[in-house]
C-alpha cells in the first residue's frame, strides 16, 4: 500500500479566496539628498524633531493607524542611530504591527533600496513604499481599494500614487 495521494492544490481566480497576506510597508529612512546638510550630517531626518517627537514616529503611527501590519524601515546614512532609537521606542513591542529594520550600506537612491528589499524577498504582496518623514493624516483604506479594483481589471496596474 503506497502513501495516500496528495489532491491538487486549488487555485482560486478570485484574490479575496486566497490567503490573507499582510499589509506591508517599506519605510525609507534616508532621503538619498543632502538638501538638509548640515543638520543631517549628524543626525538622520527621520530623527529630525517635529514638535519635540522624531519624524519616524508620525509616518509609523499614520501607517499603523491605516492598517498596515508589517513595516521594513530602510536604513542607510546614520542606520545604527535610527535603528538603536526604534529599539528603544514602543514600535518593537506593538502586538499587531511588526516593525523590522534592513540596513544597507551601498543604497544611493530608492531604487537601490527597493532592489535590496527585493533580493531579500521581504515583500508578500502589495506594500505602500513611504518616505520616513511623511506627516499625514489622509486615510489610505480607499486608495488601497481602489489599487486593488484597478489591478483586478488589469494586471499592469502594479502601482498607485497618493
Amino acid at each position: 500500500m503506497g502513501a495516500p495521494k496528495k489532491s491538487a492544490a486549488r487555485v482560486s481566480e478570485d484574490h479575496d479566496e486566497l490567503v490573507r497576506v499582510p499589509l506591508q510597508a517599506i519605510l525609507l529612512a534616508d532621503s538619498f539628498t543632502t538638501k538638509f546638510r548640515p543638520i543631517t550630517l549628524e543626525r538622520p531626518k527621520v530623527l529630525l524633531p517635529l514638535v519635540n517627537v522624531p519624524m519616524i514616529n508620525y509616518t509609523l503611527t499614520w501607517l499603523e493607524s491605516a492598517g498596515v501590519e508589517e513595516v521594513f524601515v530602510f536604513c542607510c546614512a546614520h542606520a545604527k542611530q535610527v535603528i538603536n532609537y526604534l529599539e528603544k521606542s514602543e514600535w518593537f513591542s506593538q502586538p499587531n504591527f511588526t516593525v523590522t529594520t534592513i540596513e544597507s550600506q551601498n543604497s544611493v537612491s530608492a531604487g537601490d533600496a527597493l532592489r535590496v528589499i527585493y533580493e531579500r524577498n521581504v515583500i508578500q504582496g502589495d506594500f505602500v513604499l513611504i518616505s520616513g518623514d511623511t506627516v499625514s493624516n489622509m486615510s489610505l483604506t480607499q486608495a488601497l481599494l481602489e489599487h486593488k479594483e484597478r489591478k483586478k481589471r488589469d494586471s499592469n496596474a502594479v502601482m498607485t500614487m497618493v
